[in-house]
């Protein structure tokens, strides 16, 4: 209460102000203080709470800020945390979720094809080529399995190897050719297949492989040629001394043998090998 030099009694200060004893007016509160009527003194605002000058009552932070006890006014949480309204002190974001600006009300999860290892992050990271991820709030990102691969940085999804390629290790960025004397004939594939006996491949990323027949490396004459083992990527001469068409390598031996007689048509006309393969 006051009373002025005019007053033969004690008034009440109104909200918002105080006096002392024997005070001849009512001063108005801080910031960050407040009062009711007939205050002796100014109380201050709680944390999360803050006030101006000459306040009935303390208001709530707003979400993204907070304040200490005594506060006239509130402070916006940094990036990497955030707040919820009244609140004396911000939180940190959780790992797989960030926040890229001050005065955050919420943290954001990590989209996908990305990652937030740490707590306290103010950005998510793009998972590198071979990783992945297909989900949001990450805290790491997905080696692309066996068989597949991840060529760009923030992918959200891995890809299949195609026919001819693969991959045997988890988080490639691309897929291997099937070298030569082997083959891969299926998508997401962790291995090459050798080539069979009397086959051959001699470039890489083949998704078959050709019969040692069709062998013909000087690209003039083509004798008979064979392979007693898988895998190869040439094949081997055989001795063989008859026309070709009469006479052919037994797989897997390099054995002459004989392909017996051989007449057919073409137009009426009758063509073809009749060399008995015995007789010679």
């Amino acid at each position: 209460t006051y009373a002025s030099a005019a007053s033969a009694e004690c008034l009440e200060c109104s909200g918002g102000t105080f006096s002392e004893a024997r005070s001849s007016e009512c001063t108005k509160c801080d910031g960050g203080t407040w009062s009711n009527t007939s205050a002796a003194a100014c109380t201050d605002c709680d944390a999360g709470t803050y006030s101006g000058s000459g306040a009935e009552s303390c208001t709530d932070c707003d979400a993204g800020k907070y304040s200490a006890d005594g506060a006239a006014s509130c402070d916006a949480c940094a990036g990497g945390s955030y707040s919820n309204e009244g609140a004396d002190a911000c939180t940190t974001c959780e790992a797989g979720t960030y926040a890229d600006t001050t005065g955050n009300s919420a943290c954001t999860a990590a989209p996908l094809g990305s990652f937030v290892a740490e707590a306290g992050s103010s950005a998510a990271t793009q998972c590198l080529a071979g990783t992945y991820t297909d989900t949001a709030g990450n805290t790491a990102c997905v080696d692309a399995p066996t068989g597949s691969f991840v060529a760009e940085v923030g992918s959200t999804t891995f890809t299949e190897c195609a026919i001819g390629t693969y991959t045997d290790v988890e988080g490639s960025s691309e897929c291997e050719d099937a070298p030569g004397g082997t083959y891969v004939d299926i998508v997401g594939s962790t291995a090459p297949t050798d080539c069979e006996v009397g086959t051959y491949t001699d470039t890489a990323g083949n998704s078959a492989c050709f019969s040692c027949e069709l062998y013909n490396p000087d690209g003039i004459n083509r004798p008979f040629y064979y392979t007693v083992d898988t895998g190869r990527s040439t094949c081997d001469e055989c001795a063989c001394n008859g026309r070709r068409g009469t006479k052919f390598c037994e797989p897997g031996t390099g054995n002459c043998q004989c392909r017996g007689l051989f007449i057919g048509t073409r137009d009426g006309t009758a063509y073809g090998f009749d060399v008995d393969c015995a007789d010679e």
